[in-house]
């Protein structure tokens, strides 16, 4: 060990010897002299005066021994381990063979099934235009070819063409409304795209072929018929409908009241087979099964179609117009109708525009259509002929609005009887809530209702349809 203690180009050594320990210069240094080991080092160091050091190293020395011998213990036992480790690798290696050899089979047999289908339907798809071709060869020029009706539900049809200006048009009352308005169909049947856009055009091709009708200046004869429904029958009705119903019979003047219900509709109109067959189908439900119902009702007859849920509390004194429907300062934000009309109020003489073109738009509608495009198609189709016929427009615009608000009775019925909450002049209500009769021995607003306007099935003959 070399050691600078301030002094050049002097070094100092430590020389250990049997006896004692010297400093000497390198330059005295005995070449020959003989270099041995001390052997008892510690206790010379104790005479120095470092006792504890010699104890530290003593310590060290043991466990210098004890990390040799536990190093190779652990190296014995890591060593083992990973024996261990690689023997059970290679086991787990060759069990996993099997099932992973077996998945594979499944997934190449998968694989040859759906590539076995692709190519079977595809080669079924390219044979059969070869088919139709050859058959259509074989057919000679003289050969009447008929199309297949049956293979497309939707059908295109083009109704009449609109008069012009110099012919004197007149619908005829006794003739069908259906048998006028819609042609037979000549031409095979054509698939119409199912969009807004395309269903407003043949909207408006009707409009433009019925807005003649509205140069007629008719208005609602005070003996026409009042028209409501309930399709199960009145006797089935829920309580709500008959003193609905009971309060269109109180206020009905000199109109006559129709009970429409499933046995007895066509006994007033005439509905296409196509129309009672998608119904029958379930492509539409009862409520617009009713729409079409009560426009070919008011195309054939007029009069009013009220809903079976309106309460009414007035005398209907509204036959000086040629077309009435409740016109509303209140009304559900984001309506089709902007609260100008009510597609389930609607007052009307026969063969009138609203009526005849409505009616048929839904006839053209179901005739290439399977399903709604919206569940307010009647409103729709209200909109696109208040929009194209300046006239029905004018008509609607000079009604009488309705201030009250119609549907506030509806959530007041299980209140405690208040007759201020009865004063609006129609009241649409809702047969599907349940409303009790009374709360705390005091009556509500329903069961007054419900004995006040009791309906009285005297008036109806053997449960008869008309009340006059």
């Amino acid at each position: 060990m070399y050691k600078q203690d301030g002094i050049k180009n002097i070094d100092f050594r430590e020389e250990e010897d049997d006896d004692n320990l010297k400093l000497i210069q390198p330059n005295n240094l005995d070449i020959n002299q003989k270099k041995e080991k001390p052997e008892k080092l510690q206790t010379e160091l104790k005479v120095v005066g470092n006792e504890s050091y010699s104890n530290s190293n003593q310590n060290e020395e043991q466990n210098n021994k004890q990390n040799i011998a536990t190093h190779n213990n652990s190296d014995e036992f890591i060593s083992n381990k990973n024996d261990k480790f690689e023997s059970f690798f290679i086991y787990q290696n060759k069990n996993e063979k099997e099932p992973y050899y077996i998945l594979f089979l499944i997934i190449i047999f998968i694989l040859s099934i759906i590539f076995y289908y692709l190519i079977f339907k595809n080669n079924k798809i390219e044979t059969s235009p070869n088919q139709e071709t050859q058959k259509i060869k074989e057919l000679k020029p003289t050969d009447n070819i008929e199309p297949n009706k049956e293979s497309n539900p939707f059908e295109k049809i083009e109704p009449n063409k609109e008069p012009k200006p110099s012919e004197n048009v007149e619908p005829n009352p006794s003739e069908k409304v259906e048998s006028s308005s819609i042609p037979t169909q000549e031409n095979p049947p054509i698939k119409k795209r199912f969009d807004k856009e395309t269903i407003e055009k043949d909207f408006k091709v009707l409009v433009n072929q019925y807005e003649y009708l509205l140069d007629k200046n008719e208005t609602i004869p005070e003996d026409s018929p009042i028209w409501i429904m309930w399709y199960q029958g009145i006797k089935n009705a829920p309580e709500l409908i008959k003193f609905c119903v009971q309060s269109v019979i109180i206020n009905r003047g000199k109109h006559p009241v129709y009970i429409i219900d499933k046995n007895n509709f066509k006994k007033y109109i005439d509905l296409p087979d196509y129309i009672l067959k998608k119904f029958n189908e379930r492509k539409f439900s009862i409520t617009h099964f009713s729409d079409i119902i009560r426009m070919a009702l008011l195309s054939k007859h007029g009069g009013y179609w009220i809903d079976s849920t309106y309460f009414v509390t007035i005398p209907l004194i509204y036959d000086n117009y040629s077309l009435f429907t409740l016109k509303l300062t209140q009304c559900y934000p984001g309506t089709i109708t902007k609260c100008r009309w009510a597609g389930n109020f609607l007052g009307m003489p026969k063969n009138s525009f609203l009526s005849v073109y409505a009616y048929n738009a839904f006839l053209l509608y179901w005739k290439n259509y399977d399903k709604l495009i919206d569940y307010f198609l009647i409103d729709e189709i209200i909109l696109v002929g208040f929009d194209n016929a300046p006239k029905l427009r004018t008509l609607i615009d000079k009604l009488p609005y309705i201030t009250c608000n119609i549907f506030v009775l509806k959530n007041l019925l299980s209140k405690e009887l208040n007759h201020s909450d009865l004063k609006c002049l129609f009241n649409k209500l809702n047969w599907k809530q349940n409303h009790q009769t009374s709360i705390n021995s005091y009556k509500t607003n329903y069961g007054y209702l419900i004995e006040k306007y009791k309906l009285d099935y005297n008036n109806i003959s053997n449960f008869a349809d008309c009340i006059k």
